[in-house]
């Protein structure tokens, strides 16, 4: 993407969001629009502490879902401490 004065640009919504703010966790890169967007959605939520539990809409494009599920995931696992001991469960 290439700014007004023809220089590379990284697009802004892999850091912050219009009418969202900042984001927690950056935007992976090379992902599409639609990863994006369901990405910025579910770290919004996060950080108004909305439940996790919230499933994303069944008229969103298969992307969107994606990036909306995988930042969630990506809220887990850098919450916890061990994630092998999660998965496996303490002994």
């Amino acid at each position: 993407m290439k700014d007004a004065i023809g220089q590379s640009a990284q697009p802004a919504a892999h850091t912050s969001v219009a009418n969202i703010g900042p984001l927690r966790l950056p935007i992976p890169d090379r992902c599409s629009d639609q990863y994006a967007a369901g990405w910025a959605f579910a770290d919004a939520l996060i950080r108004r502490e909305c439940s996790h539990a919230l499933e994303p809409d069944a008229s969103w494009h298969y992307e969107k879902v994606a990036g909306f599920q995988a930042r969630f995931h990506a809220e887990q696992t850098r919450k916890s401490p061990n994630p092998i001991l999660c998965l496996v469960g303490e002994t």
